[in-house]
């Protein structure tokens, strides 16, 4: 299936100790564990500005970025 496709070329591109998530034009979070998508949905809120770049740990989570979304200038 595509999807199991996707999944495998998301591991593959991340860093060793890394995950890498793609978020669809719709807001869909790709890659995330169930219980993250709350931080993650946060971090999307406030980490869209490449000239500002965001790095914020939650718990053992740490998330970086700019996050670029279709249409937004990323």
């Amino acid at each position: 299936m595509w999807w199991r496709r996707l999944f495998r070329a998301i591991d593959k591109w991340a860093p060793p100790g890394q995950r890498l998530l793609l978020v669809t034009s719709e807001g869909r979070v790709i890659g995330a564990e169930r219980n993250e998508m709350q931080i993650i949905r946060n971090f999307i809120g406030q980490a869209d500005n490449a000239d500002h770049p965001q790095k914020k740990r939650y718990g053992r989570l740490e998330m970086v970025g700019p996050v670029f979304r279709p249409g937004r200038g990323g």
